[in-house]
């Protein structure tokens, strides 16, 4: 027979695993709006990018600085634009590898910036607490805040690359050349598309904010932009040029995988094994079977 105790107990152990379950749910939501944002440009217009995670810290710095009242609404609007836009406008100078050694230069700069302008953003210890709405702050808000942002950004990633734009893009990608030569602005349709998918970066770094309650430099570690990566090219067997739909579909799974690999590891490896290394080395193993051409796992794909 149960005592008190006992039920006590479950109640608290009830009570964690909710708040785990939460946790994981939260962390996939945004994982998966990046994800998103970083998979239609790698695959859609072939830029790879290791600069989203300088967006998403923009954002997290800019609705901290103003949720704080240090700075207008207008003020923090007018800093996320005047970074996008310099990253963008820096960025699109380069292609191809170039360009995501930039856009990862550009990230890194902003980190260290922040770690030095202490006065004004905290430094390492970063900002906070940061007001936020308690609706915003409990589990079932800011899970509906998430879910309803990624469902916003599913919905437009498919309106505009269901017809027109997505064959533009796909053109570019496949030859940037012969684009400009049927009369694609190739630049500006390159600078858009950066510009669209940095403000879903950042706007990810404000909703992590509203529901954390901080800002740390850490939100724009590179590790950040790799797991987008990760997840993206996780996704690539569900891509498909003109099926936005199913890429979205697979962008979600492939963020989930990396979202559930860390607590999943932690309960299979209890000690003597650091599971983010572990984490890392298998992702980059599976990434490797995905994209070699003579890996057996790259065949059996490239035949369903």
């Amino acid at each position: 027979m149960a005592t008190k105790r006992d039920f006590c107990r479950l109640k608290r152990t009830d009570g964690l695993t909710i708040m785990v379950l939460d946790q994981i749910l939260i962390d996939w939501a945004h994982l998966s709006i990046l994800t998103l944002a970083i998979g239609f440009l790698l695959h859609e217009v072939g830029m790879l990018s290791l600069g989203h995670a300088g967006l998403l810290l923009t954002g997290a710095y800019c609705w901290a600085l103003w949720a704080r009242g240090d700075l207008s609404l207008v003020s923090a609007l007018s800093a996320a634009a005047v970074f996008l836009l310099l990253m963008a406008l820096t960025s699109l100078r380069v292609q191809d590898d170039i360009f995501a050694v930039v856009t990862l230069a550009l990230a890194e700069a902003l980190r260290f910036f922040v770690l030095g302008a202490y006065e004004l953003t905290g430094g390492s210890v970063g900002l906070g607490p940061v007001p936020r709405s308690d609706w915003v702050a409990s589990s079932h808000g800011a899970q509906l805040l998430a879910l309803v942002t990624g469902t916003v950004v599913v919905s437009v990633a498919v309106l505009l690359l269901a017809r027109w734009p997505g064959v533009v893009l796909g053109s570019i990608r496949d030859g940037e050349l012969l684009s400009q030569g049927i009369g694609i602005n190739t630049g500006l349709t390159r600078f858009m598309a950066f510009a669209l998918t940095g403000v879903v970066a950042e706007v990810v770094g404000g909703l992590q904010v509203a529901y954390f309650g901080v800002a740390t430099p850490q939100m724009g570690e590179l590790d950040v932009s790799l797991q987008s990566v990760a997840a993206a090219m996780l996704a690539w067997p569900m891509w498909r040029q003109g099926r936005p739909g199913r890429s979205a579909i697979g962008f979600l799974l492939g963020a989930g995988a990396i979202t559930i690999a860390p607590p999943l590891l932690r309960q299979l490896i209890r000690e003597g094994v650091d599971v983010a290394v572990l984490r890392q080395a298998l992702f980059g193993a599976l990434l490797f079977g995905l994209v070699h051409p003579r890996s057996p796992f790259s065949r059996l794909l490239e035949r369903s």
